[in-house]
């Protein structure tokens, strides 16, 4: 009976403790901690190794978008457009000033986060290289659509192939990031990172004479450019070199070769058009791939706003014959004729008699039709010995009247020497011009003195007494060494823009910007308005490098 007890008691007392365990509410926090301690390890541990990839990712991203956009930035159309990208890529990962690296690359057995990578391009070792570059000339037309190389990439190989790259694409290679703790049940893992960006070239010009010109060479029936057609191409093999080019405003016909037009300025009308054709100062800048144009209207201020240039200041321009901004060049020799009573400062009207004042001349041969204007038929082909003569040959005007100039004996004793900062165009075959340009000329008469006095060449006077000294302004609009008759403009490829020049226009797209020599004053002939244009660089392919000076260009990314 006691044994009963005593047992019923030992069980009841076992019963009350696991009663009281299970009601105990003291220290339970201990408990749950080590129940979610393996939980919160994981969570951890996934988050220091995410950190690791997310990290090397960012980097990787960013190096690459610093490359493509150091690659994108040489790539302006010019032949050697895809060497330079490639140099600057490279100098890019090789300059440790940039700190262009990538960190937690790797790993090992041990509990390290992981190691720098440098990001390094060399375009002869593409197996030392970092990252894989490409050059493309087109991108799919959605950003979700894979690049398709056979579609899109050029090659770089040949020089030419440079003017298409229109794109940058780098791609970082795979970098593997070993895990430093075990995922799920698979154990310890290797992830692999890459990343890819691509950028482009883009440039405006915000100095721009508002005018465009139409591609004298574009192929009339559309399609792909040829080495006939394509003025980079054309300029390239010197086709443009001293060649004249005799271009009009017609607003009864559509624009096409041989024409020119307006761009949009700041502020609307005629008169703010007039004042930024005389200035050079549109107040906008203009994007390359996106033109905006003005209307035909506006063709009235050609003449009086861009012959401000020439020292000639007619209707409102009168009043600004004072100021700076409206300056003439510091030779405006024109072959103008003299008037009995003093200069005349607004008109232009040239000596009916070439013999006594001389322009800048024509092409010896007949010009070619190009639709709205001319062009000389043969470049470098212009009687520089008969204008040198009348401007340079001290002939009395008694002697120049007496001849006629269809028997007139060419030949001056004339030596040439071109001003040292002017950069000749490649030239086929001899590779040197027969004759410099008319722009080459103009120059050498700015830089060079008369022997053994030193007054320059402009100062000499033609057997009607004109030299090339602007008269013109007032006291404080003294002309300085810019090239007031050089005007920054438009190259448009009209023909296959031709239903969207009719009018105002936007998103006009420019094959080049171009520098283009004003070889005499702007004329008119009834609605018609005529500039008289010799090219001097353009930009992009085959050009001089020149004009890139006067644009601000830029990179971007896209992808």
């Amino acid at each position: 009976m006691y044994e009963s007890k005593l047992a019923g008691g030992i069980d009841g007392r076992r019963k009350r403790a696991l009663s009281c365990f299970l009601h105990e509410t003291d220290g339970f926090a201990i408990s749950l901690t080590i129940i979610s301690l393996p939980f919160f390890l994981a969570i951890a541990a996934w988050v220091i190794d995410a950190s690791r990839v997310g990290n090397l990712h960012t980097d990787l991203q960013n190096a690459v978008d610093a490359m493509a956009l150091a690659g994108a930035r040489e790539l302006d159309g010019r032949d050697d457009a895809i060497p330079r990208a490639q140099l600057a890529i490279a100098e890019l990962g090789s300059d440790d000033a940039f700190s262009n690296d990538a960190f937690f690359a790797g790993g090992s057995d041990g509990l390290p986060l992981g190691s720098r990578i440098d990001m390094i391009y060399d375009p002869a070792d593409a197996a030392a290289s970092a990252v894989v570059v490409r050059f493309l000339k087109s991108l799919p037309a959605s950003d979700d659509d894979p690049i398709d190389l056979a579609v899109h990439e050029v090659s770089g190989t040949v020089a030419e192939q440079s003017n298409e790259a229109l794109y940058a694409h780098v791609v970082a290679k795979d970098q593997s990031v070993q895990t430093i703790f075990p995922l799920g049940f698979a154990g310890r893992q290797t992830v692999a990172v890459n990343t890819e960006a691509v950028a482009t070239y883009t440039a405006a010009a915000c100095d721009v004479t508002p005018i465009y010109v139409c591609n004298p060479f574009e192929d009339p029936g559309g399609g792909s450019p040829t080495p006939a057609t394509d003025i980079h191409a054309n300029f390239a093999a010197g086709n443009l070199y001293a060649r004249q080019m005799i271009l009009r405003f017609d607003a009864s016909n559509p624009p096409g070769p041989g024409n020119f037009g307006f761009l949009r300025t700041f502020g609307n009308g005629a008169n703010v058009l007039a004042h930024a054709l005389a200035t050079g100062a549109p107040g906008v800048c203009f994007e390359e791939d996106g033109l905006d144009t003005e209307p035909g209207q506006n063709v009235g201020p050609v003449k009086n706003g861009l012959n401000t240039r020439m020292g000639l200041y007619g209707g409102s321009f009168g009043q600004y014959d004072n100021n700076p901004a409206y300056r003439p060049d510091m030779n405006v020799r024109k072959g103008q004729k003299q008037p009995v009573n003093g200069a005349d400062c607004s008109n232009y009207e040239p000596e009916e008699n070439h013999l006594l004042a001389m322009a800048f001349p024509e092409g010896i041969d007949e010009p070619i039709d190009i639709g709205g204007g001319s062009i000389s038929a043969t470049p470098a082909n212009w009687d520089l010995d008969l204008y040198w003569d009348i401007t340079h040959g001290g002939h009395t005007q008694a002697e120049m009247m007496g001849e006629d100039p269809e028997t007139y004996p060419l030949g001056s004793n004339l030596t040439f020497v071109p001003a040292p900062n002017i950069a000749t165009p490649s030239w086929p075959a001899a590779g040197v011009p027969p004759i410099p340009s008319r722009y080459d000329v103009y120059l050498h008469e700015l830089q060079n003195a008369i022997p053994p006095n030193p007054p320059p060449l402009v100062m000499e006077t033609a057997p009607n007494g004109e030299n090339g000294a602007p008269i013109c302004q007032g006291i404080n609009a003294a002309p300085d060494l810019e090239d007031r008759r050089v005007v920054f403009a438009a190259v448009v490829n009209c023909i296959d823009q031709q239903e969207e020049l009719q009018g105002a226009a936007t998103d006009i797209e420019a094959v080049a910007f171009a520098r283009m020599f004003m070889t005499r004053p702007v004329e008119t002939n009834g609605n018609e308005r005529s500039i008289f244009l010799e090219m001097i660089d353009l930009t992009g392919s085959g050009g001089l490098g020149t004009v890139e000076e006067l644009l601000r260009e830029e990179a971007e990314l896209v992808r």
